[in-house]
């Protein structure tokens, strides 16, 4: 799939959704899911982003492995 996109102009040609067909995206690719809650009337906004990987901040005190730093990734926020 990968000759094919080059052959046909590049990558760039492609919408996101068409370039998430490839080889790679089928192995290495997923969607990171970013929700907000009204904390009021409980209301749920999601959001889906395509991703190839997840870069994990591991350079504070408290995270002391990759489970304590993935933990801290998906950690619930309060704005």
């Amino acid at each position: 799939v990968p000759s094919m996109i080059n052959d046909a102009g590049g990558a760039k040609k492609f919408d996101p959704r068409t370039q998430e067909t490839t080889l790679v995206h089928h192995i290495f690719g997923g969607y990171i899911r970013s929700q907000v809650k009204c904390m009021e009337c409980r209301h749920e906004s999601n959001t889906y982003e395509s991703m190839l990987d997840i870069c994990l901040h591991i350079n504070h005190s408290s995270i002391t492995d990759v489970r304590a730093a993935f933990d801290s990734f998906t950690a619930v926020e309060y704005l």
